[in-house]
């Protein structure tokens, strides 16, 4: 086996486990269901993978390798560092990717996933966000209300994984529970 298809499995193994780590780590908080949503992969891939690569997934940011929530991809940090910087997404940078996003769409209980990390990391404070150091020069979060384009079609990403698998192929996420917005 070529020692860059091992790497890759490795990476993608480790990946995996970190976000297994992280889920299981709050199984000792009474607040928490354990539950993460069951996630479409082509979702994200037409849904949420464009957006984190295009508002997220700088160097600087979720591309930085010391980031556990890390967005590989063309042009930005890429999963082995034999593959070339503007070659075509790999699936193993897809997969990995979509692991660690699924992961931050934990909440307790049975909370909306608009109280998720990944919708309230981005988002301004004066919109129902929460700390995040990934602001500009000017001290402006990612998203600055739930409003941006951005951060829509996270949320109806984020909204589609809430609910049943079934129910994710039609297209329009339920309009109340876990699913919905506040």
């Amino acid at each position: 086996m070529r020692a860059d298809v091992v790497t890759q499995s490795f990476l993608i193994a480790l990946a995996a486990a970190g976000s297994a780590y992280m889920l299981t780590a709050c199984h000792g908080d009474p607040g928490w269901s354990g539950q993460v949503p069951e996630a479409n992969f082509e979702l994200f891939r037409s849904q949420a993978y464009p957006v984190l690569m295009s508002d997220c997934g700088f160097n600087e940011c979720h591309g930085a390798p010391q980031r556990f929530f890390q967005i590989f991809g063309p042009g930005r940090t890429r999963l082995l560092s034999t593959t070339k910087p503007d070659a075509p997404v790999t699936v193993s940078e897809l997969q990995v990717s979509f692991d660690r996003t699924r992961s931050l769409l934990a909440t307790e209980g049975n909370a909306s996933v608009t109280t998720s990390l990944l919708l309230r990391k981005p988002l301004e404070a004066a919109a129902g966000g929460v700390g995040h150091r990934g602001v500009d020069d000017f001290g402006r979060n990612v998203y600055a209300t739930a409003e941006a384009p951005g951060y829509q079609a996270l949320l109806r990403w984020a909204q589609m994984m809430a609910l049943p698998a079934s129910a994710q192929a039609g297209g329009a996420p339920n309009a109340g529970g876990a699913g919905s917005a506040p």
